[in-house]
């Protein structure tokens, strides 16, 4: 079965961002460039396709943003649809790359940050909004830091 473009940028992105995902998750980020590789470089990259389909497919689409049946409508085609899978793989990693340099400003431990890291991978929303409560509850009760960092 030949691979279509679709499907070529499809896993071409998935596994940009998986990259990105790896680096954030294992490499030191006392390197300067891994923060700079997730949270710019890889994204856009990913934001060159999720641009061209945007700019090929998208004034001529039916659908819009209107209302819930118009978004359905828009994803009909192949073309959003995988645009709009590209706009999560990009932004996603830039929530990650986000929380991971907070988390570390926190000096949260990388053992902590893991979990949330991959649920805003998973869940990008979700995993930004469970950072966003641990932040809060880490300025109303902050923690010794040998509790973080341990």
């Amino acid at each position: 079965m030949a691979m279509t473009e679709i499907d070529f940028i499809f896993q071409t992105a998935g596994q940009l961002a998986m990259l990105g995902w790896v680096m954030l998750l294992l490499l030191p980020r006392k390197w300067p460039f891994v923060l700079s590789i997730t949270g710019w470089v890889i994204p856009a990259l990913i934001s060159i396709p999720y641009s061209a389909l945007i700019l090929v497919a998208f004034l001529g689409a039916d659908g819009g943003f209107g209302s819930f049946a118009d978004v359905k409508s828009l994803f009909q085609d192949d073309r959003l649809l995988l645009a709009g899978w590209l706009h999560y793989l990009a932004f996603d990693l830039v929530i990650g790359t986000l929380v991971a340099r907070q988390a570390d400003e926190m000096k949260i431990s990388r053992i902590l940050q893991a979990p949330l890291l991959i649920m805003c991978f998973m869940l990008g929303p979700f995993g930004f909004l469970i950072f966003a409560l641990m932040k809060l509850f880490y300025h109303i009760f902050p923690a010794p830091k040998e509790v973080l960092a341990a």
